[in-house]
């Protein structure tokens, strides 16, 4: 099972929300759905079969170290604990803006050209996969928060 993680930054109505990777006097949404010109928002991936390789020694606080040496497959119907380290990434918002968090089983970024885009990613990521969280499945998101300059 591959899981991906990705925060959105969305507006005061909901609406995710796309951004410019450097400045530019285009209005975002003039700009073609490329990676070269568009972020999303910050992502994570994991393999669940690889989370057995964290290495608690070189883990600090919510920096992950997984070494991806070690791969155990995942009998069906198993409840495995994963922790999906997220790309630091900064970012500034305004009254009323929010954050969204997706979970997918593949990369939500937008293609580096349009000859990258599929139609299904190539991986072993079949069958139907359940993602537990709230009641006795405890989960979070920890999301490191600095007061304004």
């Amino acid at each position: 099972m591959d899981i991906v993680c990705q925060i959105r930054k969305i507006n005061a109505q909901g609406r995710p929300l796309a951004h410019l990777n450097y400045p530019c006097p285009v209005p975002v949404d003039h700009v073609d759905d490329l990676n070269v010109a568009k972020t999303l928002g910050p992502q994570g991936f994991l393999r669940a079969s690889h989370a057995v390789s964290l290495d608690r020694s070189k883990s600090h606080g919510n920096d992950l170290y997984y070494t991806h040496r070690v791969r155990k497959a995942i009998p069906a119907g198993t409840i495995v604990e994963v922790q999906v380290p997220i790309w630091p990434i900064g970012m500034v918002f305004a009254e009323g803006e929010g954050i969204m968090l997706r979970i997918s089983g593949h990369d939500m970024c937008l293609p580096e050209t349009e000859l990258c885009r599929l139609t299904e990613p190539e991986d072993e990521n079949v069958g139907v996969h359940v993602i537990h969280t709230g009641g006795k499945f405890g989960s979070q998101l920890t999301v490191p928060v600095l007061p304004p300059a």
